[in-house]
């Protein structure tokens, strides 16, 4: 029971309890490089806080770099209850806690293949400096974040998933996803404690913040640290950085005591972390990614028919061939996955095709029945009618684990193996620890499997961009607004999506008539009564479409069903794409608008088709730069986003992109399913043992990457 528990106030170290800048009579911590110092305040105040609750150290410092910290704690009598260290791989007199945290892990042989990589590229990383201080976790040392990324691209194949990595100025830490500092905490001490408070500045303290009673930082953390606190309901941020943020939380903390503590009632909300923001998309990362992207090539080897026909025969037609598709829901693939059938069902039209999905809420509902994927499929595909979902009466797809689903039998009734697994995955996550690898690469051969592929949905979302089902566009056609000047707001997430959105029209009201709003999740309440609201602020009221009656003309519809977004954008001038100030969604795909001939607005994150967006952005023609408006705009400012949204508008509407640009990109990606479906079909039919069969598959943007960029040094310097 928590009331028979102690109270336990955690610390971080390191920019939380310390820092670099000097404080009047500041009591000194040797560092390697550079000094750090705790002020004597501090110091008297945690004394004070250890008088009525246990005081707890959680640190990524080893056992050997603390000891002076265990000195001035000594001198300011403060008993510490426990110690938390290398980002909870090791807590002291616990040692068996690391061998938990390192099973199956051998630190010392991943640290050697690691050094192979290092040798092997010049890398000026020193991978023995913290070697004998660290037992729970890797620490390296490099000067520099965009070298740190080149590094953890290049051994991701060793971490294999197994690690998540943290990148400072001049570190690198590679941590065993099981350490964690809350973790590590609550099954050693959390019999006797809980976590009344907790104070840390970076992203491995983001568990220990979410599961205290209140969670405190200066005003110089991390952004993502100080944004995550501000939501939580018993959170508090200093105003001030430095020793006096210090001072000023331990200040808190005690006036928190010296109120009568926490009530029962006081538990936290357990808050969703931002851990794609703060490991996914970092600034360093994300700054590499776009170094990666400007060095890709365009492919432009289209395969020979005659070669596709060819290799067709030699597979039998996929007679005895199963095609396991791998997809996380039946959201973003479903374009990707109906270009890509377009084109192997009639190369291979007896092949079988097993859907595998790990569904998400959004995708939930259509995977319920069978059925729905069959009716799906039935209106996303082209081509004759027995070319589609079913071939001598039997269905060609299944979906292991999905209700009416098939299975795909052999003609003795035992489950057929896949022949090969093509991982259509839109999602970092699902892709680690290969993303970087694959991002920027249509179809990338997985490392170390065979017949294993990673297709890239981002490329075939643009050659299948233009699957819009005939009942979608009947029914769009049967909704008529306030005028025929339309803006789209599409994939709306959050505040910030909705405020660009509504302010956005009211500001162009003179040259569009009405506004068209679909959120990304149409189910999802609270949202749908912020776009209420937000639509009343400017005077108008917002229509629901399954509300909507045939004599209505609305000046803002809510679209809150599925898969008329293609459709719709046909009578729009404009559109705002959502998404694109949120790091956890990453913004979305801008293609159904391109298709459409429509220009896009957007925020700074575009992960989620980089492919379009790059391209676009810079109003190619024949790879030369143009003066004219551009297909995709991107808005960097997320406060002044409203006012730039309305400019960036009206000039796009008086003045249209050239269409010759948009054509002449598409039509540049106009073979990606053949490309996808003439390296798989060579890996099946043995073609391949090594390589590619495309020319452009063989390079790896990456590896046209000049090392000497990222470290600013002569490669010749040495490591």
């Amino acid at each position: 029971m928590i009331k028979n528990k102690r109270h336990a106030c955690v610390f971080d170290l390191d920019a939380t309890l310390s820092h670099a800048r000097h404080v009047s009579k500041g009591l000194a911590i040797s560092g390697r490089n550079t000094d750090s110092f705790m002020s004597r305040q501090a110091l008297s105040l945690i004394s004070n806080i250890s008088r009525d609750c246990d005081v707890f150290i959680a640190t990524g410092r080893a056992r050997s770099t603390v000891s002076e910290f265990e000195k001035w704690f000594h001198e300011f009598d403060i008993e510490i209850s426990g110690w938390i260290l290398e980002h909870g791989a090791v807590v002291r007199g616990f040692s068996e806690w690391t061998k938990t945290i390192l099973d199956g892990l051998d630190l010392e042989a991943i640290r050697v293949k690691i050094e192979r990589i290092v040798e092997k590229y010049n890398l000026p990383i020193d991978t023995r400096r913290y070697a004998e201080d660290h037992k729970g976790f890797l620490l390296f040392s490099g000067n520099g974040k965009l070298l740190a990324e080149y590094l953890i691209d290049r051994i991701s194949g060793i971490l294999n998933g197994k690690f998540r990595t943290l990148v400072g100025t001049r570190k690198i830490a590679l941590i065993p996803l099981m350490a964690d500092k809350y973790k590590a905490f609550e099954q050693i001490f959390g019999k006797t404690h809980f976590v009344s408070f907790a104070a840390g500045d970076d992203v491995d303290d983001l568990n220990l913040l979410r599961s205290a009673r209140m969670a405190l930082a200066t005003g110089d953390a991390g952004f993502l640290i100080k944004k995550f606190i501000t939501s939580c309901e018993n959170g508090y941020v200093s105003k001030y950085s430095g020793h006096e943020g210090t001072v000023d939380i331990l200040e808190r903390i005690c006036a928190k005591i010296d109120s009568g503590g926490f009530s029962t009632h006081d538990l936290k909300v357990k808050r969703r972390l931002p851990v794609e923001e703060a490991y996914m998309f970092r600034p360093s990362r994300q700054v590499y990614l776009d170094m990666i992207f400007k060095k890709t090539s365009v492919c432009r080897s289209v395969p020979d028919p005659d070669l596709l026909n060819s290799l067709s025969k030699e597979l039998d037609r996929g007679r005895n061939i199963v095609i396991e598709v791998r997809m996380r829901d039946w959201g973003g693939e479903i374009k990707p996955l109906a270009a890509l059938c377009d084109v192997m069902i009639p190369l291979l039209p007896e092949a079988k095709w097993k859907l595998v999905f790990r569904p998400e809420r959004i995708g939930v509902e259509n995977l319920k029945d069978f059925k729905n994927i069959i009716e799906r499929l039935e209106e996303i595909l082209t081509g004759p009618d027995d070319m589609k979902t079913f071939f001598d009466g039997q269905s060609r797809f299944c979906s292991p684990g999905v209700f009416n689903s098939p299975g795909v039998l052999n003609s003795l009734g035992v489950p057929e193996k896949s022949s090969v697994t093509l991982l259509l995955y839109d999602h970092p996550e699902d892709m680690s620890p290969w993303y970087d690898r694959a991002i920027s690469r249509l179809v990338t051969k997985y490392p170390g499997e065979a017949k294993k592929w990673f297709v890239n949905p981002m490329y075939l979302k643009i050659s299948g961009a233009d699957a819009v089902s005939i009942q979608a566009m009947e029914k769009a056609k049967q909704i008529n607004l306030a005028g025929e000047r339309i803006m789209m707001a599409a994939n709306v997430v959050d505040f910030k999506d909705i405020e660009i959105s509504t302010r956005g029209f009211d500001r162009i009201r003179d040259l569009v008539d009405a506004l068209i709003i679909v959120p990304r999740v149409v189910t999802n309440p609270d949202r749908n009564c912020m776009i209420e609201e937000a639509v009343d602020k400017i005077g108008e009221k917002a229509l629901f479409l399954s509300n909507m009656k045939t004599y209505d003309r609305p000046c803002v519809l809510v679209v809150d069903s599925y898969g008329l977004l293609p459709a719709l954008y046909s009578k729009c001038k404009v559109s705002y794409l959502g998404g694109g100030f949120d790091p956890r969604k990453r913004g979305f795909d801008p293609m159904e608008s391109l298709t459409a001939k429509i220009p896009v607005i957007t925020g700074p994150v575009y992960d989620y088709n980089r492919i379009s967006v790059d391209y676009m952005k810079n109003s190619r023609f024949n790879d030369k730069v143009t003066n004219h408006n551009k297909w995709i705009n991107i808005m960097h400012d997320s406060e002044t986003a409203g006012h730039d949204f309305a400019d960036l508008a009206k000039k796009l509407i008086e003045k249209p992109p050239d269409t010759r640009i948009l054509e002449d990109f598409i039509k540049k990606r106009s073979f990606d399913p053949e490309r996808v479906a003439a390296e798989v079909m060579a890996d099946l039919a043995g073609w391949l043992k090594n390589g590619y069969l495309i020319k452009e598959n063989e390079e790896f943007a990456i590896d046209k990457i000049d090392i000497c960029k990222l470290y600013g040094r002569n490669k010749k310097g040495g490591s």
